[in-house]
């Protein structure tokens, strides 16, 4: 049996995926000047799958 990793889960791909499109729109908050929005979008776009991974470490 092969190890499994919480990187092969689709809700993790999905995550990734989904941070893509929101550091993009962070991208064009910061060219409008929205700094404070654009910095608290990227921290929680890294929080998404860092929940993931803790979660299935408590669990696994």
């Amino acid at each position: 049996m092969s190890d499994f990793r919480f990187e092969d889960l689709d809700i993790w791909k999905e995550g990734i995926a989904l941070s893509d499109k929101l550091f993009d729109i962070a991208d064009n908050a910061d060219n409008k000047r929205l700094y404070k929005f654009a910095e608290q979008l990227r921290y929680a776009c890294m929080s998404i799958n860092k929940q993931y991974s803790r979660r299935f470490r408590v669990i696994f």
